[in-house]
């Protein structure tokens, strides 16, 4: 993801439109996008904890979803 697509996930994340701007000024991009935790959020850029949780748990989804299905 470029940060242009961050920007635009973050911003139609409900509750979350007012932080996409931050994401932009930052250049997070979909790597560093991954990489981010609930602290980075709060401490970094001073979200909320409300939206801090429900991006770190749409990031939690892409990563599920990235993985290797698991061999038995």
């Amino acid at each position: 993801m470029t940060v242009q697509e961050v920007f635009d996930f973050i911003k139609n994340l409900p509750g979350c439109s007012d932080y996409a701007e931050d994401f932009l000024i930052q250049e997070i991009d979909g790597q560093a996008l991954m990489l981010l935790k609930e602290d980075h959020l709060m401490t970094a850029m001073a979200m909320k904890l409300g939206p801090a949780l429900k991006i770190v748990a749409k990031i939690d989804d892409m990563r599920i979803d990235k993985e290797p299905p698991k061999q038995n």
